[in-house]
């Protein structure tokens, strides 16, 4: 029976795509940290009121709501869906 899987990606084992998915992991990461050191920062030096400050820092609070969400996606993938270390590797 075949897995559907294409020839060329069964040889790919499944620490690698972790290791991949890890960097991805470390990328939305540094992103969520400038979002909330840019908002902090804007938040502080804004002269204005405070719908003004709200408004400068609203956006950012959607890029780390964003990169947060995707950073556990991309855990969960890894660790739930791909379990490395744990599967037999069948011939």
């Amino acid at each position: 029976m075949s897995s559907g899987e294409p020839k060329f990606m069964q040889g790919i084992s499944s620490r690698f795509v972790c290791d991949y998915l890890f960097v991805y992991y470390c990328l939305v990461l540094a992103i969520g940290i400038l979002a909330v050191v840019t908002s902090i920062v804007t938040a502080f030096t804004i002269k204005g009121s405070v719908l003004l400050r709200f408004l400068m820092v609203l956006p950012n609070v959607f890029v780390i709501a964003l990169a947060t969400l995707f950073a556990l996606c991309l855990y969960l993938m890894c660790e739930r869906g791909l379990k490395p270390g744990t599967q037999k590797e069948t011939a």
